[in-house]
């Protein structure tokens, strides 16, 4: 459960992070939320968001995480397991791969749009 702890540290942590449950076992349920405890920060459908960071997530090759629902909301839900391969590094890689990802999408919703020039 040492892996489990440090991921959900991780989480706790984080501004932009934020644990969905109470964590039993391995599993950890979790999402980006660019303010956590708002359930529609800006008007951003956080489930929409949820999945395509997971989405994305999936698309580097190197993370492969389920999602889940609770209470309605989409989370993402890495396990946890007695794997002896994956270290606290890959850990801290997929927490941090997690923000990079939601902040880009953040970014590119919330990018003002340039007025077009007429000819």
């Amino acid at each position: 459960m040492e892996k489990a702890d440090y991921f959900e540290s991780l989480v706790v942590a984080h501004p932009r992070m934020e644990m969905m449950s109470s964590r039993k076992f391995g599993n950890i349920c979790c999402r980006y939320n660019p303010e956590p405890g708002n359930p529609s920060p800006n008007g951003i459908n956080l489930d929409d968001l949820t999945n395509n960071v997971r989405k994305q997530l999936y698309e580097t090759g190197r993370f492969m995480i389920s999602k889940s629902l609770i209470n309605d909301d989409v989370v993402l839900r890495p396990v946890v397991s007695g794997n002896t391969f994956t270290t606290m590094d890959t850990f801290l890689d997929l927490h941090n791969t997690i923000v990079e990802i939601g902040d880009r999408i953040i970014a590119e919703e919330t990018e003002p749009t340039q007025p077009r020039q007429l000819d």
